[in-house]
């Protein structure tokens, strides 16, 4: 698979695999359109940008992905990050009349921002689009972490429970083992993969399994904490898949998030954030000196994530990745090539999955 430079931004120069699209035009490839929502704040919206379309690459090599931005009324941008959205970005009546095959919606850093997840600003259109996931065209909609939460409660009814840090509630943060119920492990977003796996969480909503049950959904993986925690999840038509977890992060991602929390930590504004498990004796040394240095500035904070990076063990990748790479493969499958049809002739719409035990 090649995801194709579709709009010619530059955000995505450099990324293995990604071609122009001069060059993807002249390629006798099976296309797919995808949606990204991007709902991260401005800080990480480009990185957010980077870490998703490397993610969906690389799944199928008969395939080119182009990606559509999707811009939500009530999503507020500022900088270049406004200009990037309105150079690049399409609003949702403009993308859904064009055609899409899939959508991706990103986790969003508001989690404590709202009482109701029905109070989110862009709601109107986060649920148009979901009505073009369930009633079609749309084949697939995939919610990453906050975006699972909003689905969850707005349609739903199943509210996640937040910590509080005012009330030193611990931020469900880390590198968790997770497992796949022997329920779950012929579907066809687990089926020959692991059944046991470190994933990566950073948030302070949550959702259970036994609450993504209670809404319907199919559970294809959850912690093995005491939360119980859902890791992924799907409805059965896979109209929406839900993720809690990160494997879209790269290896200083969660240690850059610790070293935030820690600095809200001696603020008095956060419980004392968990030291890291995912480091090497060496990296675990590293970190205690340079936390205690007291060392501030962009140049020192440079060199200490270039000393340190070759000591994180990344162990979180490879099963999310896998998971959400036999997601686009089954879209591959059960999308029609019309891009305003929601299935492929002969995929019965009541049981879409059926197809895959044929």
């Amino acid at each position: 698979m090649s995801l194709i430079n579709y709009l010619g931004d530059k955000t995505l120069d450099g990324l293995p695999g990604v071609e122009d699209k001069a060059r993807g035009e002249t390629a006798r490839f099976r296309e797919l359109h995808f949606g990204l929502v991007n709902l991260m704040p401005d800080s990480a919206y480009f990185q957010t940008i980077k870490d998703w379309a490397q993610l969906i690459n690389l799944a199928d090599q008969s395939l080119q992905i182009h990606l559509h931005y999707v811009n939500l009324e009530g999503v507020v941008r500022a900088g270049k990050a406004a200009e990037h959205a309105a150079q690049f970005g399409r609003r949702v009546d403009a993308v859904l009349d064009e055609g899409l095959d899939a959508l991706i919606f990103t986790g969003a850093n508001t989690e404590h921002d709202f009482k109701t997840l029905n109070e989110v600003p862009y709601l109107p259109d986060f649920q148009k689009l979901v009505k073009a996931i369930e009633e079609g065209p749309v084949t697939s909609g995939l919610f990453s972490c906050f975006a699972f939460h909003t689905l969850l409660e707005t349609k739903y009814g199943v509210q996640r429970t937040l910590g509080v840090p005012e009330n030193g509630d611990e931020k469900n943060w880390g590198v968790i083992p997770h497992f796949v119920p022997k329920s779950a492990r012929k579907h066809v977003l687990t089926r020959g993969g692991d059944t046991n796996f470190n994933a990566l969480s950073s948030r302070w909503g949550d959702i259970s399994a036994e609450q993504a049950e209670q809404a319907g959904f199919i559970v294809l993986n959850q912690a093995e904490n005491v939360r119980q925690s859902v890791g992924a999840a799907t409805d059965p038509k896979m109209n929406f898949v839900g993720i809690q977890t990160h494997s879209e992060y790269d290896s200083l991602g969660l240690l850059k998030e610790y070293l935030r929390d820690l600095n809200l930590f001696k603020e008095g504004k956060l419980a004392e954030p968990t030291f890291p498990t995912f480091l090497t004796p060496e990296g675990e040394l590293l970190l205690r000196e340079f936390t205690a240095s007291g060392v501030v500035g962009s140049r020192a904070r440079r060199e200490f994530y270039g000393e340190i990076e070759p000591e994180v063990k990344v162990t979180w990748k490879a099963p999310g990745t896998a998971l959400i790479h036999r997601w686009v493969s089954s879209v591959l499958k059960l999308t029609s090539y019309d891009r305003h049809r929601k299935y492929m002739k002969g995929v019965d719409p009541e049981n879409p999955l059926a197809l895959f035990n044929q």
